[in-house]
C-alpha cells in the first residue's frame, strides 16, 4: 500500500510540474523518474494524454484546463 501511495504522489508531482501548475516552477531540462526508466523534458509540454480518470480528477482538483477530448 506504500508503494501505491508514494507512486500517487510522485505522479501528482509530477503531473503538477508538467502542466505548470503555478504553486509549483520547475527548471528545464527536467528529468522525470518512472517505472520504466527516466525521461529528460527539455521544456514543459504543452499538451497531456490522461488515461484515467482519477488522474484527471487529480489535475482538474490542481486547476489543469482540459480540452475536449473527442475533438482534439
Amino acid at each position: 500500500m506504500r508503494s501505491i501511495r508514494s507512486t500517487t504522489l510522485k505522479l501528482l508531482v509530477a503531473s503538477s510540474l508538467l502542466l505548470g501548475v503555478p504553486a509549483v516552477q520547475a527548471d528545464y531540462p527536467l528529468a522525470v523518474e518512472h517505472a520504466q526508466g527516466s525521461v529528460t523534458l527539455q521544456q514543459a509540454p504543452k499538451k497531456v494524454a490522461v488515461f484515467d480518470l482519477a488522474t484527471l480528477d487529480t489535475l482538474a482538483a490542481l486547476g489543469a484546463e482540459f480540452v475536449d477530448p473527442v475533438y482534439h
